[in-house]
């Protein structure tokens, strides 16, 4: 999945433009300039939509080496990492990561439920595990931004 952000010109000129601090650090995929935008949009001018279009089509060539679980864990930890970058920034960092929230309850109510019922098939249960790896690299990632940042505010 890929997600492609569209903002209007004007958003720029009344909110400013994507932080620098927060986004790719070298070779590292940390992320986020999108969200911590749209949190501050959504902050600084009431009531304005953003809006998820799942029906827009977008190509996109996926190198083979992010299909790699060393990939998407290494992504997931830092996946984490940004969501503490960028709760650093934001006022409401609760409304912030909502998303994530939701998403915790499905994986936990509905798909690894659904993958240990039929638990017996191989692939459900490395399904499961691999989910399981993934929120604990999130988390990893979260706390140990969380941390670096609580350091780097003492100095």
């Amino acid at each position: 999945m890929v997600a492609i952000c569209l903002f209007r010109r004007n958003i720029f000129e009344k909110v400013g433009y994507f932080r620098t601090d927060i986004g790719r650090l070298g070779k590292k995929p940390v992320a986020g300039e999108e969200a911590e935008l749209s949190a501050r949009i959504m902050h600084k001018i009431p009531g304005t939509k953003i809006v998820y279009d799942p029906c827009a089509l977008v190509y996109h060539n996926v190198p083979k080496e992010r299909t790699r679980l060393k990939y998407v864990m290494k992504r997931s930890f830092y996946e984490g990492f940004s969501k503490a970058l960028i709760s650093r920034h934001n006022l409401n960092p609760n409304n912030l990561l909502s998303t994530e929230e939701h998403y915790l309850k499905y994986l936990f109510k509905t798909a690894i439920p659904s993958r240990l019922k039929r638990f017996f098939m191989f692939s459900n249960l490395c399904g499961v595990m691999v989910i399981f790896a993934i929120i604990l690299s999130v988390f990893a990632g979260y706390f140990i931004g969380t941390l670096s940042l609580k350091f780097k505010n003492e100095d």
